[in-house]
């Protein structure tokens, strides 16, 4: 592969410190913070930030997950997103995306590829 191609990877966390029922957010020095969230043995990952204002998705406590312990959840206007794609299902974004971000897992580690 071309070095103009390749990626680093930055180690998050492992697998297991992302609870299914609560996500996690990791705070970078150099990157917005990184929201993941965990669905069976599936890992995904969004800047946290709402498509709706910008805000911080946890800017109103910690919770990240709904009630519902499947969505994401905006605690600023009450906004749903769907885990594995991003999409805004519920509240003032509808239709509207969280910014993916690309990740690998690696011997059980996630790891941002940057």
């Amino acid at each position: 592969m071309p070095d103009s191609m390749r990626k680093d990877l930055r180690k998050l966390c492992a697998v297991s410190d992302v609870d299914p029922r609560k996500g996690r957010i990791i705070s970078l020095d150099d990157h917005d913070d990184i929201l993941l969230v965990r669905q069976n043995d599936n890992v995904y990952a969004y800047s946290n930030r709402c498509p709706h204002a910008n805000a911080h998705l946890n800017m109103n406590g910690e919770r990240i997950i709904a009630l519902d312990e499947y969505h994401i959840l905006c605690t600023v206007h009450g906004a749903q997103f769907n885990p594995t794609n991003g999409k805004c299902v519920l509240g003032p974004c509808k239709g509207q995306h969280l910014s993916a971000l690309d990740i690998t897992i690696i011997d059980d580690e996630i790891c941002l590829l940057t």
